[in-house]
């Protein structure tokens, strides 16, 4: 089934690189239809404070192509919103918002331009999906919300995701060339899903020429932060003569938070300070108070002051503590944990975690402790990480609680340096009393049948075991495990060789993976056996490529197989392959997260073969760059990415191989129009030229047929299971059972009445079905085509059966042939397959494929 186009182009969370073409390539043509405004645009009013000059340079001209017939102004609207945990703020503010320009009735398009740095690190990332989500749940269902940026983000958002060029404020030709790549983006990738009139809009008035109207209207625009010579003197009179803030203080004041110059006397300034007062602090105190935290005066006070101090109250501090506390404002031990490398927000996170931090003497209590712990051989990153997880160890006494912890954990045979990695990793652990935490812990673990060295080395990989309650963790987990049809002896090997197995939840980790193994068909019996397994080995060795948990974790589910493969047969070989192409180590990390299936990929008869063939396009470290930043390139075909880079050659637009490679053959031949055939057409060397494979070594024939045969069958939930438990069944039934058979028009694949011998995957071309109309429930001919995922007679793999129509190639085609009996022979020398293969054959319903036509 063809995906929609605008999720093929803008990938939900993903990004789409557009690079820009030749300008200037269209002028201006006819205006789109009015269209009335809907209730939610209606809630809005227009706006005329902006974030930054680049914005509204951009988004106005935004504006003219998406909707002329409006007011510039009208396009940059804030709308009240009801208060809530998700979205604190009474009005959602998105940069960019329109009407009448999707296709669903009354959709909005909100556009957010994410340029500034700060989009980047960890809290704008998290501001912005509120904001997404936020903007999602205000507009109808069918709204979309694109953020446009200039470099990539790696998160799930809901968003999508442009990346265009950077540009400089009045810089014309940068400006449009950046808005032409916006428009491109749409209309190449979006058509489908934007209102005709949009379309025609887009298609006849590119950006040729600026819109003159928006720049004027950019030039005129007001920004957050700026202020009129007047109001910066009112404000500096008001700190001088009503604050009584000396002339040097009111010039370190401004210079620390030069927004203040920018806010309103009557609005901002009088009403926080008179707030503050009525906390109960003197004039003076206020006056400090504000000399060291300007940016205090730009807090509002429903939306940030009186929530705090209530939170602070909440502490059991009294009025009279809660106003010392703010007067006293511990600048100097935030400043000192600051200086241990710890974010503004880490410090925010940490003080709300652990209040009693500010209480604490840096001479007494945060030197000395912070010294000690680097003492055990943590570094200075390290200590910092650790202090923004458990804050509590500031308050730990060395003597009583770190020392004596410490030595408890070393007497249970971990060296100097595991102590070290562990107490990195896990410093919670330091918070643990001995007696009441650790030595039942450990001797429960104990009582599971591991001995004490098994337990000094699965604390070391898992520190976090540690933490976990006997009573609500550990007892419901293995007594879980066990009701699989585990042994004890067994349990208690698989939690030794996968301790973080303890941690997982069994409604939310355990239970799912289980049954989607059950639904795979696998019973009971070989579910056990399949955890028991128990790939450890194989994550560890991918987290050693410098990944994170996280990392491997989406690996896994994107590419399960994986850890059914050898570390030293096949992972070690093919990462030091990669690496020998003149890859650093990050970059191969890197490269197997976003595309793990990389690694279940032939050296011989796909990678090398693809890499010397990038060559022949590229220069050796280009063709290496290329494949680094896009390591999808090794899952296409042989034949699809020789017949692009052929097309793109001619065409002198290589360097558009990667978003070429995405795109459907007839979406690829509109945009890149040639006469050159797909290379699959002009070389049928497989199935014809026998005496060109007879030079090949029996070793890389087979290669070739697994590589050739596997993108087929791994459509199949049989063969994507058989790829993870029994990887050499799957390899076997790929070379010995099949083969590419090619049709003439009007031959006949099979006829009804005969005995189904094969099952059969159309690798190109179209077939036509058909049954006997007396008899059957299909009335007319069926189409079959190579983007159909069935296979066809499927059932005969599985039970005895007879064709009941006859299947007619009307123009050339090719299938991929599967031989009945010997897939029944590979497949019954397995026991495992075996036995799931018998599960499977009760549990199939030819009826229903029948009913359908497709039974064949």
């Amino acid at each position: 089934m063809q995906l929609q186009p605008w999720r093929h182009c803008f990938r939900r969370g993903g990004l789409v690189h557009l690079s820009c073409p030749s300008l200037p390539r269209f002028a201006c043509g006819t205006a789109l239809t009015e269209s009335t405004p809907p209730s939610w645009w209606l809630k809005g009013r227009p706006r005329n404070v902006f974030r930054s000059r680049a914005e509204v340079e951009l988004l106005s001209q935004l504006a003219v192509l998406l909707m002329p017939s409006e007011p510039i102004v009208e396009a940059f609207r804030d709308f009240p919103v009801k208060r809530c945990k998700e979205w604190g703020c009474s009005s959602l503010c998105p940069d960019f918002a329109a009407h009448g320009v999707l296709k669903v009735a009354d959709a909005a398009l909100f556009i957010e331009y994410d340029g500034y740095y700060r989009h980047l690190e960890p809290p704008g990332l998290a501001r912005d999906m509120r904001k997404t989500r936020a903007l999602l749940r205000f507009a109808p269902a069918g709204s979309v919300v694109l953020r446009i940026a200039h470099k990539e983000r790696k998160w799930k958002d809901d968003s999508l995701q442009v990346l265009v060029d950077c540009w400089q404020s009045e810089n014309v030709p940068a400006l449009r060339r950046t808005l032409q790549q916006v428009a491109d983006s749409m209309l190449q990738h979006c058509r489908d899903e934007l209102v005709s009139g949009l379309v025609s809009q887009l298609e006849a008035c590119a950006p040729a020429k600026l819109n003159e109207h928006a720049r004027t209207f950019a030039a005129g625009a007001g920004l957050v932060g700026t202020a009129s010579r007047s109001n910066r003197l009112e404000v500096q009179g008001f700190l001088q003569e009503e604050m009584r803030l000396t002339t040097g203080q009111v010039a370190k004041m401004i210079a620390r938070n030069p927004a203040v110059l920018g806010y309103s006397i009557d609005a901002n300034l009088k009403p926080t300070v008179e707030w503050i007062k009525g906390l109960g602090l003197s004039q003076a105190q206020v006056t400090k108070m504000i000399a060291a935290f300007p940016a205090v005066l730009g807090c509002s006070i429903d939306a940030n002051l009186k929530p705090t101090v209530e939170w602070i109250k909440g502490l059991g501090l009294s009025q009279a503590q809660v106003a010392k506390m703010i007067a006293a404002f511990p600048a100097p031990t935030v400043e000192w944990i600051t200086g241990l490398g710890l974010s503004q927000a880490q410090v925010a996170k940490m003080i709300a975690k652990n209040p009693a931090v500010l209480g604490y003497s840096i001479d007494a209590n945060l030197k000395p402790t912070v010294e000690w712990i680097k003492g055990l051989g943590l570094s200075q990153a390290q200590v910092t990480k650790m202090i923004a997880a458990f804050p509590a160890v500031l308050g730990c006494s060395i003597d009583a609680n770190l020392k004596p912890t410490v030595e408890w954990i070393k007497g249970l045979g971990l060296s100097q340096a595991q102590v070290a990695k562990m107490i990195a990793a896990f410093p919670a652990v330091l918070g643990c009393s001995i007696d009441a935490n650790l030595k039942p812990t450990v001797e429960w673990i104990k009582g599971l049948g591991l001995s004490q060295e098994q337990v000094a080395k699965m604390i070391a990989v898992c520190p976090a075991v540690l933490g976990y309650s006997i009573d609500a963790n550990l007892k419901p987990t293995v007594e879980w495990i066990t009701g699989l049809g585990l042994s004890q002896a067994r349990v208690a090997k698989m939690i030794a060789r996968n301790p973080p197995l303890l941690g997982l939840s069994i409604d939310a980790n355990l239970k799912p993976t289980v049954e989607w193994l059950t639904g795979l068909g696998l019973s009971q019996a070989q579910v056990a056996k399949m955890i028991a397994k128990n790939p450890a080995p194989t994550v560890e060795w991918i987290k050693g490529l410098g990944l994170s948990q996280a990392q491997v974790t989406k690996m896994i589910a994107a590419f399960p197989a994986m850890l059914g493969c050898s570390i030293d047969a096949n992972l070690k070989p093919t990462v030091e392959w990669i690496k020998g192409l003149g890859l650093s180590q990050a970059q191969v990390a890197k490269m197997i997260s976003s595309f793990p299936q990389v690694l279940g990929l032939s050296i011989a008869a796909n990678l090398a073969l693809k890499f010397a063939l990038l060559q022949q396009f590229f220069a050796r470290a280009a063709a290496a760059e290329l494949v680094a930043r896009t390591p999808r390139l090794w899952g296409y075909r042989h034949t699809r990415l020789e017949h692009r880079l052929d097309v793109l050659k001619s065409q002198g637009q290589l360097c558009k191989l990667a978003g070429a490679m995405t795109l459907g053959l007839d979406a690829f031949n509109r945009r890149f129009p040639s006469s050159r055939l797909p290379t699959q057409l002009k070389t049928a060397w497989l199935r014809q030229d026998v005496k060109a494979l007879g030079v090949l070594s029996a070793d890389v024939r087979s290669e070739l047929q697994f590589e050739l045969c596997q993108p087929y069958l791994m459509r199949n939930g049989f063969y994507r299971v058989c790829q993870h438990v029994e990887p050499s069944v799957l390899k076997s039934i790929m070379v010995e059972c099949i083969n590419f058979t090619f049709y003439r028009a009007g031959e006949a694949a099979f006829e009804a009445g005969q005995t189904a011998k094969s099952a059969f995957f159309i690798e190109r071309g179209t077939l036509e079905y058909q049954q006997n109309r007396k008899t059957s429930k299909v009335k007319r001919k069926l189409r079959v085509g190579a983007h159909n995922e069935i296979i066809i007679a499927e059932a005969a793999l599985w039970t005895f059966w007879d064709y009941v129509g006859t299947l007619t190639a009307p123009n050339p085609a090719s299938m991929l042939k599967l031989d009945v009996e010997k897939h029944t022979k590979i497949i019954s020398e397995s026991e495992l397959m075996g036995e799931f293969a018998a599960e499977l054959a009760l549990h199939f319903r030819p009826v229903a494929w029948s009913l359908a036509g497709l039974g064949c």
